[in-house]
């Protein structure tokens, strides 16, 4: 920005100064206006950096979780899942199962 400032002829602002123009007037309307291809690039730039700020770690974070829920694989550890549903659908363990001649279980536990 100071570059672009000073890149302004001497003679554009010493012919506003002469035509009574002050420092503000000088401001809004020569130098804003010459510097504006500037302004919108630096505009551009802050916009492109504040949002990569933003979506850089929304990709990471997005990246991880997609990688943890692949199709075909299990959300649980196998462990886990296998130990909980062998305890929740087994009949209870009887000692006396098999122990009688009369077991008509046909499977031991």
């Amino acid at each position: 920005m100071y570059g672009a400032l000073n890149n302004i002829s001497d003679e554009v602002l010493e012919a506003a100064r002469i035509d009574g123009a002050g420092p503000w007037r000088t401001a809004i309307h020569i130098q804003i206006p010459m510097i504006r291809k500037w302004i919108v690039y630096l505009a551009i730039l802050a916009f492109a950096s504040g949002t990569q700020l933003f979506v850089e770690p929304q990709l990471l974070q997005t990246a991880s979780l997609a990688g943890s829920r692949r199709p075909g694989r299990p959300t649980n550890s196998p462990t886990s899942t296998r130990s909980s549903t062998a305890t929740s659908t087994a009949p209870p363990r009887s000692r006396s199962c098999c122990s009688s001649s009369a077991c008509s279980a046909p499977v031991c536990w």
